[in-house]
């Protein structure tokens, strides 16, 4: 991560995506180690705020596990809930 201090968007509008796996029949969820302040180290779900107002919401939250967690590849699109 950058050392620069954040700087909110413009448009506070943010992605958190839950992702479930069954893994020898007990269902997991992906949690990651947050990277800035508040809270730096605690676990949280993968996500963020979108950079902009241009940001597309689906590529956003389609970004969030690769950067966060490594996890690319998605064979399936995420589903968006109010």
């Amino acid at each position: 991560m950058p050392d620069d201090p954040w700087q909110p968007p413009r448009i506070l509008l943010a992605v958190d995506l839950v992702i479930l796996t069954l893994r020898a029949a007990r269902l997991h969820v992906l949690l990651v180690n947050r990277g800035i302040d508040p809270f730096r180290g605690a676990l949280a779900l993968p996500g963020g705020f979108l950079a902009d107002e241009h940001e597309d919401i689906e590529a956003a939250a389609r970004c969030e596990p690769a950067e966060e967690a490594g996890l690319s590849g998605w064979s399936t699109p995420p589903t968006a809930t109010p």
